[in-house]
């Protein structure tokens, strides 16, 4: 069996897709649960939308131009999610300057 390279970027781009969801359902509450569900559950719609509909051997298959439609808004969706974890990452109070190496503001003010 032979595989495109734009099929192999598809698949990659898909797990990439996955990952991203889940690295922001851990990044979207301060609440535990709340991380736990959203970081599992986040990427398994991603992954029932997409083999329900989306996948070359979807199950209940959809017109082409639909499939790349509702593809890229899926692709789309776990971009502007993983921006979102990404900017809450960079949000005072969420990380912690005392235990960064080298950071002025973990060391000490000594005179």
């Amino acid at each position: 069996m032979r595989v495109s390279i734009g099929e192999a970027l598809r698949f990659f781009l898909e797990l990439g897709s996955i990952v991203a969801l889940g690295y922001w359902g851990v990044h979207a509450s301060k609440d535990l649960p709340a991380q736990a569900v959203l970081a599992v559950g986040a990427p398994a719609a991603l992954i029932i939308i997409w083999a329900l509909f989306i996948a070359p051997r979807a199950v209940y298959p959809i017109p082409r131009l639909a499939q790349a439609i509702a593809g890229g808004l899926l692709l789309e969706i776990a971009a502007v999610a993983l921006r979102e974890a990404m900017e809450t990452c960079k949000k005072p109070g969420r990380l912690h300057p005392e235990r960064v190496a080298g950071n002025p503001a973990a060391r000490p003010s000594h005179p």
